[in-house]
């Protein structure tokens, strides 16, 4: 029983935390893959495996990767910046981590 909930509870919620995160992801979403590019998905349609990003700012360079391969979604296309787990808010340093650059430039 102890087994099952330090072991397998955490894993399960994992497994569904990271497959919501793949099916959210649309146009325009900020991601990371699992081999480090950073890129702007281009499309990403629900019944497909394929993802095609666009990894340089004049939008010539595209790739296609598999869904799996995107481990996190930095920033969604609404402009709400994320951190790992996905959801906008304040890091545990409490800074607002919604906050783009232009913001602290701003600021300072």
């Amino acid at each position: 029983m102890i087994w099952y909930l330090t072991w397998f509870l955490p894993e399960k919620r994992k497994r569904q935390d990271e497959a919501s995160m793949l099916a959210s992801l649309v146009k325009n979403d900020r991601v990371v893959t699992l081999g480090g590019l950073h890129g702007t998905v281009v499309s990403a349609a629900a019944d497909s495996d394929v993802v095609v990003l666009k990894i340089d700012e004049a939008g010539n360079t595209r790739v296609k990767i598999n869904r799996s391969a995107v481990v996190a979604i930095t920033e969604h296309a609404k402009g709400k910046a994320l951190g790992k787990s996905g959801a906008a808010g304040k890091t545990p340093d409490g800074d607002d981590k919604s906050k783009n650059a232009s913001d602290e430039e701003s600021s300072e």
